[in-house]
């Protein structure tokens, strides 16, 4: 008994130790403003009655604003750093980046002149791709069905010609 108490004290001192550095802010703070993002695109793609030319249309929307975060992380990151550090002084947490070494292959090792700068480099950026990259994996095949089976319309039927609803067939 007093060996699963000294085990959770011991995880539970890590998960504290875990929570009150700096990095654990600026990832809490990067992917809360990632999901807000993405929170109405989440409810409009669980509502039982969206059909899939719509659900593109959400989805293209959202990456059209998270790519032009991805052009301006620069200055977007500023701001959502700024508020980081602003809680971080709250919480009387330094600001502080991992410690890194010049041969590492276990962690991200990113150049950076400022702590700013690393961060940006090695969280922020790499979550703004992995979500665009995320969505287009998810929604890129479902474009061409949704723009095949526009051609069954008729306004469309007589402008194009059979072989184009070749993937209305696939689907």
């Amino acid at each position: 008994m007093e060996e699963e108490s000294s085990d959770s004290a011991s995880k539970a001192h890590d998960l504290s130790s875990s929570i009150s550095q700096f990095q654990f802010l600026v990832n809490l703070f990067v992917l809360s403003w990632m999901l807000s993002t993405t929170h109405n695109l989440s409810e409009k793609l669980q509502k039982k009655h969206t059909d899939l030319s719509e659900a593109i249309a959400n989805v293209t929307s959202v990456l059209d604003l998270l790519s032009k975060q991805r052009v301006n992380a620069n200055d977007n990151f500023k701001t959502l750093y700024a508020q980081v550090k602003e809680i971080a002084a709250k919480l009387d947490i330094k600001e502080e980046i991992p410690r890194v070494c010049h041969l590492q292959t276990a962690r991200n090792n990113v150049p950076y002149s400022t702590e700013e700068e690393y961060y940006r480099r090695a969280v922020y950026v790499p979550y703004l791709d992995y979500f665009c990259n995320s969505l287009n994996e998810r929604f890129e095949s479902h474009k061409e069905t949704v723009a095949s089976l526009q051609h069954i319309l008729p306004e469309f039927c007589t402008k194009t010609d059979f072989y184009s609803l070749e993937a209305v067939f696939s689907f």
